[in-house]
């Protein structure tokens, strides 16, 4: 929940999507290669390749994004913590993100 709130010490990445979907060819360039980099870096010293966890930060920065949009706070928590289960289950013997 903290993400939904704190937008500026939050996550990048969710917050950036819909700006770098709507900028020209290299802000998307840069988006590319930051989703990349976070990718990298999740999967450092784990036992699963980094592109394992591009499905899961899509999944979370998905969750934030639309819990953003929401108003209920009940129904953010649901999606929130229906995601992190997903996660869980994408990358189960990970660290915890």
């Amino acid at each position: 929940v903290a993400n939904l709130e704190e937008v500026f010490n939050g996550c990048s990445l969710a917050a950036l999507t819909g700006d770098a979907t709507r900028a020209g060819r290299d802000v998307r360039e840069g988006y590319d290669g930051a989703f990349t980099e976070i990718c990298e870096e999740m999967a450092r010293e784990q036992s699963v390749s980094h592109d394992r966890y591009a499905t899961a930060l899509v999944l979370a920065s998905g969750a934030v994004r639309t819990a953003r949009a929401m108003a209920d706070r009940d129904l953010q928590a649901t999606v929130l913590s229906s995601a992190f289960e997903a996660f869980k289950v994408l990358l189960p013997n990970s660290n915890d993100p």
